[in-house]
């Protein structure tokens, strides 16, 4: 059953739930209106006969009580009715021939006559009193025969508001889920790959929000989608590019097997196989640290003097950076205690952050300085390289991501994804930001305890 036709039925199960209960309270000040109305009739009945019957005591008249007692019974309601006096002498009485006698005590009545019963009184004397008998079952029928008109009455006013609360009801509600076949049409595609599909619902309640949810939800994947992409392309380009020289050197080795003769392009292919063999393992190494950093990396702290591990990174990248004639400096801003910390993690992220700082500097240089601040220590990587690419800014520490000028150059993206991992991991925090003048500043805070 579609969603259109529960909501339809469930709006109407309410609404005819709202209108059995509104007909039941109707039905019920019906049945007390009726009862009360006739309950007025019987009493200004036997007031009347009061009156009449006090009239008759005063002026000595007969006709005006005996004319009244003949209306009175020819009503098929009226069992009997008499007016008697103080001392229990009938004065006058729908029956004629009950005229002066004494009437039995009313604790001998029959159950099935209805009493209704006032004193006769002329200003503080009693006179007597006055009683209609009415019959239960008449009173009953006429009663039932009323409440079978206002349930008739009733039941046609509640099937005709069911009715068009449903049709309204239905009306509303296909209208109200108009939005969520958009909403399933557009899931199914960007199911089916088009994340290119955006959902036109120009809307300012929940379903609005939840079609713009899944617009850029779309667009996430999407980018997800061509940064896995180029990490493929990257990829395979940097497994294809060593793979390819490890297979040149090797055949060079069985080329000079097959005919021995000077040693040095021998251990040149050796060396070239060593090299290639460590890009390759990086590349996997990197891979395997993201996964481990998704699935919560474990560390192992240990004391750690963060300017030597900061002088340790600098020796190692300063032979590169020569190559390229670049200055690689560590600067010492303020004293840093050992603190625990994993330092093999923190290592491998000050060491992303210095290599892409060489990789990405053609003149200038890269400038590493430790300090503290506050609670915290602090290591920055300030290089004069191009900045940071205004297509990276808010995705700069995904993963896979990788500037356009920097797709022909080694790497998997994953470099500060890596690095900004390591660092949450410590509970601290990794930030870029331009630097004045040009280039990139790349601040790495870990807590001290």
């Amino acid at each position: 059953m579609s969603l259109k036709w529960k909501l339809s039925l469930l709006t109407s199960g309410l609404l005819l739930s709202a209108v059995a209960a509104f007909s039941t309270v109707l039905l019920w000040s019906e049945r007390r209106s009726l009862e009360e109305a006739s309950a007025r009739r019987r009493r200004e009945a036997v007031a009347g006969l009061a009156e009449v019957c006090r009239s008759a005591a005063v002026n000595q008249q007969d006709l005006p009580l005996t004319n009244y007692l003949r209306r009175l019974a020819a009503s098929d309601e009226v069992e009997e009715a008499y007016c008697i006096d103080s001392s229990g002498r009938v004065l006058g009485h729908t029956d004629p021939a009950r005229l002066n006698t004494i009437l039995p005590p009313s604790g001998l009545r029959d159950p099935a006559v209805l009493p209704v019963e006032t004193g006769v009184t002329v200003g503080r004397r009693d006179l007597g009193s006055a009683c209609i008998l009415y019959d239960r079952k008449i009173s009953d029928r006429r009663l039932e025969v009323s409440m079978r008109e206002a349930r008739r009455r009733i039941g046609r006013a509640a099937a005709a508001v069911g009715t068009m609360g449903f049709a309204l009801a239905f009306l509303a509600t296909a209208w109200a889920v108009r939005p969520v076949r958009a909403l399933v049409q557009g899931a199914r595609a960007i199911g089916a790959g088009r994340l290119d599909q955006k959902i036109l619902l120009r809307r300012h309640d929940e379903l609005g929000r939840l079609a713009d949810e899944f617009n850029l939800m779309a667009e996430k994947l999407a980018e997800l989608d061509r940064m896995k992409a180029d990490f493929v392309n990257g990829i395979t380009h940097d497994l294809k590019s060593p793979l390819t020289a490890v297979k040149a050197s090797t055949d060079n080795l069985q080329a000079f097997i097959a005919r021995p003769g000077d040693l040095a392009p021998a251990f040149e292919s050796l060396a070239l196989i060593r090299r290639n063999a460590d890009r390759l393992l990086d590349l996997i190494s990197s891979i395997l640290e993201v996964a481990k950093i998704e699935q919560g990396a474990a560390l192992v702290k240990t004391p750690v003097d963060l300017e030597s591990l900061a002088d340790r990174v600098a020796r190692n990248f300063r032979p590169l950076a020569a190559a390229k004639g670049l200055s690689l400096d560590l600067v010492a801003e303020s004293p840093v205690p050992p603190f625990p910390a994993d330092e093999g993690k923190l290592e491998r992220a000050l060491s992303n952050l210095v290599g892409n700082a060489v990789k990405f500097t053609q003149k200038g240089g890269v400038t590493i300085s430790v300090g503290r601040d506050g609670g915290r220590a602090v290591v920055s990587v300030r290089d004069t390289g191009p900045g940071i690419p205004a297509e990276l800014r808010g995705r700069l520490f995904t993963k896979f991501s990788r500037a356009q000028a920097a797709r022909g150059t080694e790497g998997t993206g994953l470099g500060l994804a890596i690095a900004k991992g390591f660092a949450e991991a410590h509970s601290g925090s990794l930030e870029a930001k331009d630097a004045p003048g040009g280039g990139t500043i790349f601040t790495f805070k870990v807590p001290l305890t």
